[in-house]
């Protein structure tokens, strides 16, 4: 496990700057990083926590705040910031400028799909529960993150719940069946009688031992898209003082 630094930090895009929290190992070398997008509910500790449990594990986080002005920002406003976040990461002598992950939960798990659909520099996806369909087709959301996967060209990994009730499971389905028929790369783990915001401390639906191990999946994930040793992955959040 890597001793860690957390910077609050800017991040330009949408013709203004926002917040982000960048955790990273403070040994010397470059490191995988990845992007997490919050969901609906916005920014919250144990969401920034995760960031620095990706950086114990050697994996550079960028915890983007993508709600600075808005409660519901435009979605190219939102993919403007995480290019944003993007150039900001490439330009940091700790990063591997080649192995940079786009990732979200709920809104910004779909938010990931039309990123990774849209920005080419991205080098992987995590998706955790991500939204697929929005009601209505609107200036502010031109476009279902559905449709956006079907472009993807980087290997992704999709987290979800099969007792999600607002992003339907046979939804998911539907869509890895797409995108086995056009070859993507990408691999689906479904945690059975879990609902949607499973991953993180905090919510009603939070299921401990689901979402230490996809955080584990995700983990093990990048460290094989990138090549680089497996080795093992603790737990999301660790164990009390005496335990």
């Amino acid at each position: 496990m890597y001793r860690t630094s957390t910077q609050e930090v800017e991040v330009e895009g949408a013709g203004k700057l926002t917040n982000a929290w960048v955790s990273r190992p403070v040994d010397p070398g470059r490191y995988p990083a990845i992007i997490r997008m919050h969901g609906r509910n916005g920014v919250s500790d144990p969401f920034k926590d995760a960031g620095v449990r990706f950086a114990e594990e050697g994996i550079v986080d960028l915890a983007l705040n993508y709600m600075k002005y808005d409660e519901d920002p435009p979605m190219p406003e939102v993919l403007s910031w995480a290019g944003g976040g993007l150039s900001f990461l490439k330009t940091q002598d700790f990063v591997a400028s080649d192995q940079v992950v786009l990732s979200g939960y709920c809104r910004g798990g779909g938010q990931t799909y039309l990123g990774l659909g849209t920005n080419p520099g991205f080098a992987a996806g995590v998706m955790w529960h991500g939204g697929l369909y929005y009601e209505q087709i609107t200036p502010a959301r031109p476009e279902n993150p559905a449709d956006a996967a079907l472009r993807i060209d980087v290997p992704f990994i999709i987290l979800h719940g099969a007792s999600d009730p607002g992003v339907k499971i046979e939804q998911v389905y539907a869509l890895t069946q797409k995108l086995n028929e056009l070859g993507k790369h990408f691999e689906l783990k479904v945690y059975w009688g879990t609902r949607h915001a499973f991953t993180l401390p905090g919510g009603g639906d939070y299921i401990a031992a689901h979402a230490d191990d996809a955080f584990r999946e995700a983990v093990l994930f990048i460290r094989r898209t990138f090549g680089l040793p497996v080795g093992t992955v603790g737990p999301l959040v660790g164990q009390p003082v005496g335990v």
